[in-house]
This record gives structure tokens, sequence and C-alpha cells, in this order.
């Protein structure tokens, strides 16, 4: 076994090592097996939806836990690559915590977790790549293997005892996976309705049968404006935590690429017409640095108006009144003006464009994961 180095935050999910499942795949590196956490009791470091991947020469990808976990599903994921899988041993695995914790499966923070196992489809991977390139819609998930004596609908192109992955799209209500468009079971209403309107990894149980189901999420996006000192700093923190980055200025001489890394987008114009361009989402945090009111108060009274999650902007308490009375009487409402977090960042008595960069990007994770439609790691 060959562990791959990954740089990534939160939950390892298939949409984040696709690339890297590509490569395999066109290097024949197949068959692939994934191991995904479908349901976790407990406060566990990955959550529902983790991923971990499998090659045929036995190079991993992802995880599923702090460590404690994976030893245990690698054996099952090398025993589905080989086919040595005999009738009876299913694609599920079920953990549960003992009470002495040196003996016990699991880290002390849960009680009780639940891996599926398959093998990769590579029409589903194809699919999530497309999403994600598009940053269109999808919902990947699997029809996990019937319960003993459960009763439930039967699958034609799979065995009882095996994990179907499969591939949906919210819009045009297409199923992908080889076995799985071929399957009935997808046209059952319930299973449309549960898959097309989610927001974070769930299981659905549709006709005695349990599927999971976790929708594509875009990477958070985000926009500062004014490449100042904090800027820099604060552009280079979001990338290494997997944000897409841009940072606007109407002043392009500050806007060099040595001053940024490659992965941050440089753009430069009047911030009106570039944030109405960029046309922030609910996927988006904006923050205005540049300290300059100019600048500052025009990007302000931009972002507001949009649903972005996040709007924060550089500034003492007194700037922050001076700021608010003037967008005020620019015809701002108090619901829009409240929307602004300043002073920017947590109360950590930041010294320094570094700490304050630090202390801006601590605010916007928090506020981002505390919405409810986002996994937590």
């Amino acid at each position: 076994m060959r562990l791959q180095p990954l740089q990534t935050t939160g939950a390892i999910q298939l949409q984040d090592i696709r690339t890297e499942l590509l490569t395999w795949v066109k290097d024949g590196r197949t068959p692939i097996a994934l191991a995904t956490v479908i349901a976790l009791d407990g406060s566990g470091l990955r959550k529902p939806g983790a991923t971990l991947a499998v090659s045929a020469d036995g190079e991993i990808l992802g995880s599923l836990s702090g460590g404690c976990v994976e030893p245990q599903v690698l054996e099952k994921a090398e025993a589905i690559i080989s086919h040595e899988t005999g009738t009876g041993d299913r694609s599920i695995i079920r953990l549960e915590a003992d009470d002495d914790p040196l003996h016990s499966p699991l880290a002390p923070c849960s009680t009780a977790l639940e891996i599926a196992l398959c093998l990769l489809d590579t029409e589903v991977l194809e699919q999530v790549d497309q999403a994600c390139a598009h940053t269109s819609p999808l919902v990947w998930g699997m029809v996990l293997p019937a319960e003993p004596d459960s009763g439930c609908t039967p699958l034609s192109t799979v065995d009882i005892d095996t994990t179907l992955l499969f591939a949906y799209q919210p819009e045009t209500q297409q199923v992908y996976g080889k076995n799985a468009r071929q399957e009935a079971f997808f046209l059952h209403p319930d299973l449309h309705n549960g898959l097309g309107r989610l927001h974070a990894p769930v299981i659905l149980s549709v006709e005695g049968r349990r599927v999971f189901a976790a929708p594509l999420t875009p990477r958070p996006r985000l926009i500062i404006i004014g490449a100042s000192h904090i800027a820099q700093h604060l552009a280079a923190f979001a990338a290494a935590l997997d944000y897409e980055v841009l940072v606007g200025d109407p002043r392009e001489r500050f806007l060099s690429r040595e001053r940024f890394p490659d992965s941050v987008e440089l753009r430069s114009g009047r911030v009106d017409k570039l944030l109405g361009s960029l046309a922030p989402d609910r996927n988006t945090a904006v923050a205005v640095v540049s300290h300059d009111d100019k600048i500052d108060d025009v990007a302000l009274a931009v972002a507001v108006e949009s649903p972005a999650f996040y709007i924060g902007a550089l500034g003492s308490r007194k700037t922050q009144e001076r700021r608010r009375q003037r967008l005020a009487e620019e015809g701002l409402s108090t619901a829009a003006l409240d929307r602004i977090h300043g002073p920017i960042g947590l109360a950590i008595k930041a010294v320094g464009p570094a700490e304050i960069a630090v202390a801006i990007l601590g605010e916007i994770v928090a506020t981002y994961r505390k919405r409810g439609d986002h996994d937590s790691p």
C-alpha cells in the first residue's frame, strides 16, 4: 500500500480526488475500490461522504478517519478489487466503540461508524468531473446492500450483497452508472424527490432499501477587494484551505503576480463592475480590505445586495460607524448594513497583516461552517 499525499480541508469526498482517479483509470490501474463513510454516531474527524480510494496496485487516496479505521477497510477493499468476496461477504462495514479504548476499533470521539464499499464506476466518475468543471448540480451515491429478510425491492443488475454506485442529475433526472441506469428502482418518485433537494449527505429509505446520497458542493469562493498586505496573506491562507480566491483592485499596479500565489485570480477595474460581473452567490465570501473609503464603500454597497454568505470590511469601530452612516445616506437599508462584519475578523487582538488575515479567515470559515447545509469537519 502506498499513501498518496493530498492537501484538503474537512472530509475528502469523491469530487476532491476525481482528477487523480481519472489518471488511475487512464493508466489502467483498475479496478478501483471506493470506501465511503455513510453514517456516523459521534463527532468523528470525517463526516458522511468522506471517501477513500484504493487502486489495483495498492495506492491510496483520501481518508475515512484520523487513522483508526483505515486498516480494517483496506483489507476489505483489497478483497473487492481481487474479487475474493464470497456469498454473504457484504460490502458494508459497521464499527462500534468498545468500553475499553485500547481495544476499540474507533477513536473515543465516535460511538459507531458505517462504511460502504464498492468498485468505482468510471461513468459515475466522469459525470462528477463534468459537473465540477461546469459547476452544475449533481448527486452521487450508493444503493446499499439489502438487509437480510428485509423484503426490499430486488435489483436486477447486482447481487443483493453489492453496493451500487450511481450519479444523478437533478435538473434532467438522469441517472448515471453502468448498472444503475438500467434499474427501474431509480424511477421511484420518492427517490427523485429526495435526491432533487439535497444540501448535505443523507441516507434515504425507498422501497425498503437504503440509499446514501451526497450532493456535490462547489469550493467556497473568496473575493478580496483591495490588494493590500493583508490581502496577500489572506489570499494565500484561503488558497491553502482550497478556497477559490480572487483579488480585485482598481489600482492595477498593486496586482502584481509576484505578490500572490499562482492559484489566485487577479482582476483590475471599477469594483462595482467587477463585483457585478462576479455575481457573489451564497457560496461566496467578500472581504473588503483596501482601507480606502472610495473603494470600500462602493464594494460594500454592491456586496450587501448579493446573497454572499459573508461580507466583511476593514476598519476600526469609528470607521465602521462613519461608513455605515454614509451608506445609509446612499439608501442602503438597516438590514443590508447589518450584514457587514465590521471590524472584520475574529477578536483575537491580531497584530500585523498576517495575524489580521488569520482573524478574517477564521471568521469566514466559522460563518461558512455554521450554515445548516454544510458538512463541518
